[in-house]
């Protein structure tokens, strides 16, 4: 795919014309009275909600398409979505039109006064809902290949809007890389496979690369990861990426941890057989956390960053971990394991430990951890536990703004006494399955280095989706790359 951006004096020749109606702004600002009479009559209709899109019989000659269509940013079925969402799910609109009619070149009237503010969401939009996983496909659609989209904003804002969209790119497709790592069957993807992959993806965009094997785990004493994997076939891995730009200056350190199970059986506790495919999907954290590293590092973002993947298979098998097994995890804390399949917070122990030498000073961990989040939140929303309200509330305004929502929810104190267990210090679950979001956090809680400002995202129910949601098709979301990279950005300027 190719997207390129023009002022409204360099030509925009096309097989389709798109124009966007937003009631809130002015977007699209045709030159001519014919365009203009064209957009007019769509909004009258698109206001009254009886219109979510228009085509024009024939294109004016002086439109230069074969095609004119329009387009509403606030059609019903998005109102709830933030500002950015609506814009992205109508730029997928535009290049689903295109991809039905075989029209491979489209262009974007983005020529009104809040145009060039829209250009980045819409290339976003097309650039992540054109992702498709067809590795295993005999035939598969080169569409997303041969498709170009030229947006045109007015000249006084084109420098602008050229640096916004090669930004929002980068981002993409940095969650796309993100997504087709996820996309990779179990069997493949191995924590030695994404050890590579990681790997190659650090030397090309200018990170440390360190990566931890079950040898030096044993010898440093992470013990969460070896006691999750040990019953798969592929050792575990940690792997440590580091952004250490010499003009961070004083600004804070900003660590992640990603959740990196590259095929969840459950363990001894074994899951159902008919959805457990879908556990491709508990490596989501350490992919998405590893996208967003290499976002920060490409867009050269002043702040020291680091990553921790911690990555593991949790098989059955003779060596596997058996419920009530323990161990000591980095910080000394005792571990009772009750359930094996509430793995994830046991190898995340190994990540917070590793992330606080690394002098994190702001953490967010990201994981698929509970289907109590999903219950509770549905798959729109994250879960958001933090232990700073200020850092709470910027990360939520953060995510809003990038269109990955998040909800707080309660370190709530009465409930660590349902972690309790009369063999170690805690136990991997709650006494009750009532509450398992909380009782996970509240877990990884007891594991965060001392005084530094953390943050838990809970993304069981939004990081991967077997049918299609909003405008991107089924399968993983790359879910917070944009904001954790928006977050590095921010953090960056707040204390430059």
């Amino acid at each position: 795919m190719h997207i390129a951006i023009a002022a409204i004096s360099e030509p925009s020749a096309a097989d389709c014309l798109f124009l966007i109606h937003d009631k809130e702004r002015a977007i699209s600002n045709p030159p001519s009275p014919a365009l203009h009479a064209f957009l007019h009559e769509f909004a009258a209709a698109a206001d009254a909600g009886t219109m979510k899109r228009m085509d024009a019989a024939s294109a004016p000659a002086d439109a230069r398409c074969r095609r004119l269509a329009a387009i509403g940013i606030g059609m019903k079925s998005r109102k709830h979505w933030p500002e950015s969402e609506r814009y992205r799910g109508a730029a997928h609109e535009a290049y689903a039109y295109c991809r039905e009619g075989g029209w491979t070149k489209a262009a974007f009237d983005l020529r009104g006064e809040d145009g060039h503010a829209a250009a980045p969401w819409i290339a976003q939009g097309l650039a992540l809902g054109a992702y498709a996983f067809q590795k295993y496909k005999q035939k598969p659609s080169d569409f997303a290949e041969r498709f170009s989209a030229l947006m045109l904003v007015a000249p006084a804002r084109l420098a602008e809007a050229r640096k916004a969209v090669r930004a929002a790119l980068g981002v993409a497709e940095c969650a796309n890389w993100a997504r087709s790592l996820v996309d990779l069957p179990g069997s493949l993807a191995v924590p030695e496979y994404l050890a590579s992959e990681t790997k190659a993806m650090a030397q090309a965009a200018g990170l440390e690369c360190e990566i931890w094997d079950e040898k030096r785990l044993r010898k440093e004493g992470y013990n969460g990861l070896l006691t999750v994997g040990r019953g798969g076939e592929s050792p575990p891995r940690m792997i440590v990426l580091r952004h250490r730009p010499a003009r961070a200056g004083k600004t804070p350190h900003l660590g992640l941890v990603g959740k990196g199970l590259t095929f969840d059986t459950g363990g001894l506790c074994l899951k159902g057989g008919s959805d457990m495919w879908e556990m491709i999907c508990d490596m989501s954290g350490a992919a998405s956390v590893a996208a967003a590293m290499r976002s920060i590092a490409e867009a050269r973002i002043p702040i020291r960053a680091t990553g921790v993947l911690v990555c593991a298979q949790n098989d059955i098998g003779s060596k596997a971990t058996r419920p009530g097994d323990a161990f000591f995890a980095k910080n000394g804390t005792g571990i009772h394991v009750l359930n094996t399949d509430a793995e994830g917070r046991l190898i995340l122990t190994d990540g917070l430990a590793r992330i606080g030498e690394e002098g994190a000073t702001h953490i967010v961990d990201l994981a698929t951890l509970t289907g109590s989040c999903v219950r509770a939140l549905g798959n729109s929303l994250s879960g958001l536990f933090c232990n700073d309200a200020e850092f709470s509330a910027q990360l939520q305004a953060v995510g809003e703004r990038e269109g990955e929502q998040m909800w707080p929810m309660p370190l709530f104190e009465e409930y660590r006494d349902n972690l309790s267990h009369y063999r170690a210090d805690i136990n991997n679950i709650g006494k009750t399955a009532n509450g398992g979001a909380i009782h996970g956090a509240l877990f990884l809680r007891e594991f965060v280095p001392k005084g530094a400002v953390w943050a838990h995202l809970d993304i069981a129910g939004t990081a991967f989706e077997s049918k299609p949601w909003r405008y991107l098709g089924p399968g993983p979301r790359g879910v917070m790359v944009r904001t954790l990279a928006a977050l590095a950005s921010e953090m960056a300027r707040a204390k430059a």
